[in-house]
């Protein structure tokens, strides 16, 4: 690779991160200012997990645990309400510790604030808002419940890393994979990467100018050629590396959030990777053979092996989240 192509792959990675971060944070407040918040299951008692904690640090002077966590989660927003009261001196009232956190984004929820609450039933009752920013001109935006008009500002790191990387990808999809396809699939087939015209008559495969707009560089391949073989290291990232990263985002958002949007998205598609992905990596990297039954044969040999190793990864990661949810007790008993 040389250096031109090295910087521009390095200018477009910070261009896509850079708005990435722009997206994620927009997408946060629009979700937290116009999405409902997710509701409390009701009655006096909701089902609460099977051993509750705070969710996030509390103070010294609070209990050391809640009477109960609630996990409420919408396809936009995350929250766990955890309260711990205890009998006060008044009779009749009771001390009261509530604490509740609010997440906002897709796919998950990079930005956060948090709700702290001190009092007693019937008495006073002190309210502190921490990680949030509340502009005045929102409340403009939402006049019946000024409330709502607060925005998050403390990163969940998991899920702003995650909600980043997403949105990079989506804008590089929508900014440079069309001229990457049409750049690469003119190498691949002997043509000038600028104006399309066929160079298979050039002296030179790999240095030539093109005779119809000038440009001069490595500008062909010799398709039906023994082109060298990839390293291991990349045969194996090709036909596993999108399950894997799948596998690990279904993983995070999972531990992060729970019974998410996300993994309405990202289970499927880890689902579909497995078989698909070393299909067409198998048949892609086949190419370099000439005579068609060698290419049939390593094809099928590639793409079996992939389908293996995927059924092994899926499996192994299944069973991660499994003991995840188990041990964070998500499911009520």
């Amino acid at each position: 690779m040389g250096r031109r192509t090295r910087n521009r792959w390095i200018a477009r990675a910070a261009i896509c991160l850079v708005t990435g971060f722009v997206l994620t944070v927009v997408v946060s407040w629009a979700c937290m200012l116009w999405v409902d918040f997710p509701a409390v299951p009701p009655g006096p008692a909701p089902v609460s997990i099977a051993n509750p904690v705070w969710p996030r640090r509390v103070p010294q002077d609070w209990p050391a645990k809640p009477d109960r966590a609630i996990p409420c989660a919408t396809a936009f927003l995350s929250g766990w309400v955890s309260e711990s009261r205890q009998p006060g001196k008044v009779p009749g009232r009771d001390n009261i510790w509530s604490q509740q956190v609010i997440g906002a984004g897709w796919p998950l929820s990079p930005l956060e604030m948090e709700f702290q609450g001190v009092g007693s039933v019937g008495g006073t009752f002190k309210m502190t808002w921490l990680g949030e920013w509340k502009p005045e001109v929102l409340l403009s935006l939402r006049p019946l419940s000024p409330d709502r008009a607060r925005l998050p500002l403390r990163p969940n790191w998991a899920g702003l890393v995650v909600d980043v990387l997403a949105w990079g990808l989506m804008c590089y999809g929508a900014a440079f994979l069309w001229s990457d396809v049409r750049h690469w699939r003119r190498l691949r087939h002997g043509r000038c990467v600028r104006c399309g015209y066929d160079l298979s008559g050039c002296h030179s495969p790999y240095f030539a100018t093109c005779p119809e707009c000038g440009l001069t560089g490595p500008l062909a391949y010799i398709v039906n050629s023994q082109r060298p073989w990839p390293s291991v290291a990349f045969i194996a990232a090709a036909l596993s590396g999108p399950t894997v990263l799948l596998c690990c985002l279904c993983a995070i958002a999972t531990a992060v959030q729970p019974l998410c949007f996300a993994n309405i998205i990202l289970v499927p598609a880890a689902f579909l990777s497995g078989p698909l992905v070393p299909v067409f990596t198998g048949i892609t990297l086949a190419q370099r053979h000439s005579i068609r039954k060698d290419r049939t044969r390593h094809a099928f040999g590639l793409a079996f092996a992939g389908w293996v190793a995927n059924f092994v990864i899926g499996f192994g990661f299944l069973a991660l989240a499994t003991v995840l949810i188990d041990s964070r007790g998500q499911f009520p008993d």
